[in-house]
């Protein structure tokens, strides 16, 4: 009923765990505000809420376009938000660049039909490759010999 006080609950939601309260302030937003509005809404909360580590909330926001409202657009425009950021500047563990990253590449590959983008989005996965567990750097090498294979 109160919009201020609806922003600051999810302002402190998304500062708690940015991830999965992500989803919850879209739909919330998207809901109070519409889609063309919601989007400005959703980067000044991210902005009072995550100012060292906004890649999470923009991570949040784009899987929550591509997989509730199955808008590639919208998800494209934040995961090159989170792509734009490097990895030292991110504040959050290599593992968790590298996993978005891998996210990003995926949803070039098989939504957006960028082949050879989330390729480079890969590569710049295995860059990071000595900084994360075995099972993800492996994860990763084996991705990239799946998509060189154009027949794949």
């Amino acid at each position: 009923k109160n919009p201020k006080a609806a922003l600051e609950h999810y302002a402190r939601a998304l500062s708690v765990d940015p991830l999965s309260a992500s989803s919850s302030v879209a739909k919330y937003l998207l809901e109070w505000l519409g889609k063309r509005r919601m989007h400005a809404a959703f980067d000044e909360i991210v902005r009072r809420a995550l100012p060292e580590t906004p890649i999470l909330g923009y991570l949040g926001y784009a899987t929550f376009f591509v997989d509730e409202q199955e808008d590639a657009s919208v998800a494209d425009k934040y995961f090159k938000r989170c792509l734009a950021i490097s990895q030292e500047d991110s504040h959050v563990e290599p593992e968790l660049y590298a996993q978005m990253l891998v996210k990003y590449s995926s949803f070039c590959i098989h939504t957006m039909n960028r082949r050879s983008e989330g390729m480079e989005v890969l590569r710049r996965a295995l860059a990071i490759a000595p900084n994360l567990p075995p099972e993800l750097a492996r994860s990763i090498r084996e991705m990239l010999e799946q998509y060189d294979d154009p027949q794949k």
